[in-house]
């Protein structure tokens, strides 16, 4: 009995194959490890699109949705009211009393060959910020704020006899365009090119 058991046993731990019997050796293992860890490795999503940035969506004219990237804002203030300067740009609604100093107001609808209508009393003034300076956005509302993928922004599509595409970095969610701040700050739009006669 003990015998028979024994043979069996032996008989069946001689029938097993041993995985590591069947890996090659030298360099062909090596390959083999090297292509299981690549496999075993997650796939890294792109940087553009596995950051995303902050903004606040505001309203500009009848429909205009616009939004602006936090990291370009200084503050939201209402203004009681804009003071115009002449021979200035279309574009250039005027400037306000800031904390003690001269803020120039920008008229977005003005950029976008829009009929600029004068700035009437107590509006909401997003205050820009970047490398070149400051300055005012007039918006008519803020709408509240969202987040953005700027590696998924949509192209947008310019109209005919659009001047401002190039302070459209893209669309978010097919509606709303995210400005270029920059761009903005730096357009030659604002440039004012007019001198006053003494």
């Amino acid at each position: 009995m003990d015998d028979g058991s024994d043979n069996a046993g032996g008989t069946a731990s001689h029938g097993r194959i041993q995985a590591s019997t069947l890996m090659p050796e030298g360099r062909r293992r090596e390959i083999l490890r090297e292509r299981a860890r690549l496999l075993a490795r997650r796939p890294e999503p792109l940087r553009e699109e596995m950051e995303s940035e902050s903004f606040i969506a505001v309203r500009i004219g009848p429909a205009g949705r616009y939004g602006v990237p936090y990291r370009c804002i200084e503050e939201i203030v209402v203004m009681p009211e804009v003071t115009p300067v002449p021979c200035t740009p279309p574009a250039f609604a005027g400037v306000v009393n800031y904390r003690g100093e001269l803020l120039s107001v920008l008229n977005l609808k003005a950029f976008f060959h829009r009929d600029p209508e004068p700035p009437g009393r107590n509006i909401g003034i997003v205050v820009l910020r970047s490398g070149r300076g400051m300055a005012g956005l007039w918006v008519d509302e803020v709408l509240g704020n969202d987040t953005f993928e700027p590696g998924r922004l949509a192209s947008f599509q310019a109209g005919p006899g659009h001047a401002g595409h190039h302070l459209i970095l893209g669309v978010h969610a097919g509606h709303v365009c995210m400005l270029n701040v920059v761009a903005m700050l730096e357009s030659p739009l604002l440039q004012v090119n007019e001198v006053l006669e003494s």
